[in-house]
This record gives C-alpha cells, sequence and structure tokens, in this order.
C-alpha cells in the first residue's frame, strides 16, 4: 500500500514538471528580434518541455506586433497587417487567422504573465527563429 502511494506521488511530480513552465535558471537565454537585444527584465524565458517560454506581450511588442489582453477570458491577442492569433492560458492550441493550430506546450502563466511558445508565435507570425547555442534569434 505505501508503495502505490509512493509511486502515485512520483507519477503527479512527473505530470506537473512536464506540464508547468519552469524558470531557467541553470542556463541563461538570450533572445533577439531583428538583431536587437530583448530585454526581458525580471520575466525571464523558461523552458516548457522543449520549448521556451516568453511572456506574450514582450514577444509581441518587441516584433512589432499589437496585443490585447481580455482579462475577462484569460485569453491574448497578437495581431498585425495579415495574421490574427488568440491564445488562452491552459491552452494547448491556439487560433491562427481563425484556423485552430496546436501549441508545442500550453500557453501558461508565471509571475502575472502569459508566457507562449517562441517559435509559434514568431513563426505564425511570419518570422524565422533560430537557435545557437542559448541564444534565439528571430
Amino acid at each position: 500500500m505505501m508503495k502505490k502511494a509512493f509511486l502515485s506521488i512520483i507519477a503527479a511530480v512527473i505530470i506537473l514538471i512536464t506540464l508547468c513552465p519552469v524558470p531557467l535558471f541553470a542556463q541563461e537565454i538570450s533572445v533577439s528580434i531583428d538583431g536587437f537585444d530583448v530585454n526581458f527584465g525580471k520575466d525571464e524565458p523558461l523552458f516548457s518541455g522543449d520549448s521556451i517560454m516568453i511572456p506574450i506581450r514582450t514577444l509581441s511588442e518587441n516584433m512589432g506586433k499589437k496585443v490585447r489582453w481580455n482579462s475577462a477570458a484569460q485569453r491574448a491577442v497578437i495581431e498585425d497587417n495579415s495574421t490574427v492569433i488568440t491564445i488562452e492560458k491552459g491552452s494547448s492550441t491556439a487560433l491562427v487567422n481563425g484556423k485552430e493550430v496546436s501549441l508545442p506546450a500550453s500557453a501558461a502563466v508565471y509571475n502575472d504573465k502569459l508566457y507562449v511558445p517562441v517559435r509559434f508565435v514568431s513563426e505564425a507570425m511570419g518570422m524565422t527563429v533560430n537557435y545557437d547555442d542559448n541564444r534565439v534569434e528571430i
């Protein structure tokens, strides 16, 4: 009986670790957009599984995109002249120009900020993403 309880706790911890973003304390990630380094202040990039997550407002505004937050619906909308992305807190999907698309990691709130997968949002906005060691270049 004790063994079952222990295994259940271990399974729950593993599930929580894979579903929740984890602060990057072991390694520092830098992000640049069009050659300019992004200043995150205290809202550093996070890992969620294999995805690098950054605050949606920081990403959007540094890409020159409009971003709106609907606190009642817990939903963010990023848009430019040709693309609209809608992402809800906790969702594993997003809408890109009205079409549902799977996210590589669910949008999550950390320190009162909505974090989203940097590659997904950037590529959905038509930008190219390159990784070089601990550097993300958009």
